[in-house]
């Protein structure tokens, strides 16, 4: 019974909780640039919309761009795990990041060559403003490589603390 829940709490992180800290991150951002937000669905799928004309400049369209990826990555900075439960929701979320970066990563490469990804937030940053392609890429590789060693870390710790003995 104990496997089965780890199996859920794995998709409830992956389908409702990292979507929800993802557009929270957008939303968040758009406030603080004094932007009007159109709507904000969370089911059947996240997005927020809002009025592209509000956005000044590209750093802007930037930070809000990335905002979206970037929560949940802090986010799962800042858990402290007392327990199994708490290394394997923090786990489950930088796995979940990490698969949004290398997602990102592969539709800036396959941009020019192919229809897959082109909702991708990191590509409407690019459709917009392509000048800010190569910071794009070195911040996504930087955010990949962090939560990589992260994991790894988070890894180790399992065999280390023995976490895996309080499941």
């Amino acid at each position: 019974m104990k496997y089965a829940f780890v199996f859920v709490l794995g998709l409830i992180v992956a389908i409702f909780i990292y979507p929800f800290f993802h557009e929270l991150g957008h939303y968040l951002a758009l406030l603080m640039f004094d932007n009007e937000i159109v709507s904000i669905e969370m089911l059947p799928m996240p997005n927020i919309l809002c009025r592209i004309e509000d956005v000044n400049n590209g750093m802007e369209f930037l930070i809000i761009g990335f905002a979206g990826e970037l929560l949940p990555f802090i986010i799962s900075l800042v858990i402290r795990c007392k327990g199994f439960w708490d290394w394997y929701f923090r786990l489950s979320l930088r796995l979940i990041c990490l698969i949004s970066f290398v997602i990102s990563l592969l539709s800036i490469m396959l941009y020019k060559t192919t229809a897959v990804f082109q909702q991708n937030d990191i590509i409407n940053i690019i459709k917009f403003f392509p000048q800010y392609t190569s910071a794009c890429m070195v911040i996504l590789i930087s955010l990949a490589t962090i939560t990589t060693l992260l994991i790894i870390k988070d890894i180790k710790e399992l065999n280390t603390k023995k976490i895996y003995a309080k499941f």
